[in-house]
């Protein structure tokens, strides 16, 4: 009902999980693999890969390169507080009658 409260509020889409990035470095075991035959922690999927610079959808057998950032969804660890994201910046106001 209020826009305006949505914007300095955001909701938290998905209570308990965070959004992480796992980039592969140089001389990483995952270069040269399918994007399949990574294992990630119990209840983590990867959500998009920024390969070559371009972003791409988590196909299975994209093979990873270095460079590549894997952006996953994971469960927010235990015992951590839920962050909600951050909103839009804010326009700074000037006192009235400064312009």
């Amino acid at each position: 009902p209020d826009p305006e409260a949505a914007l300095r509020d955001p909701p938290t889409p998905l209570r308990g999980y965070q959004v992480m990035e796992v980039a592969i470095a140089d001389g990483s075991p995952a270069a040269g693999q399918p994007l399949r035959t990574i294992t990630w922690p119990p209840g983590t999927t990867p959500v998009s890969v920024l390969h070559h610079r371009r972003l791409r959808d988590p196909h299975p057998d994209l093979t990873l390169a270095t460079g590549d950032r894997i952006i996953l969804l994971t469960p927010q660890p235990h015992g951590q507080p839920v962050t909600p994201a951050p909103g839009p910046p804010q326009p700074k106001r000037l006192p009235a009658g400064q312009n």
